[in-house]
């Protein structure tokens, strides 16, 4: 997100004729790659806790209390 409004900043400077100090382009690539691998390590780390959870062997509900169907007829 700061890259792209990063990335907006410097095209309109560029645009109105200022000059743009320093370099913001690599600066700009920068920060998206970087969100970039971030987003992807997220993603990761959520399919490798579902992976994990689906190891373990546990059941997906545990029943607290059993009615008796025939009770009280």
């Amino acid at each position: 997100l700061v890259s792209i409004l990063m990335l907006i900043y410097s095209i309109v400077r560029w645009a109105t004729g200022d000059t743009i100090i320093g370099w913001a382009s690599v600066i700009c690539s920068v920060w998206a790659i970087g969100g970039l691998i971030l987003l992807s390590l997220g993603v990761i780390g959520e399919y490798i806790g579902k992976i994990y959870l689906e190891t373990k062997g546990r059941p997906r509900f545990l029943i607290e209390e059993v009615l008796d169907e025939h009770e009280g007829r």
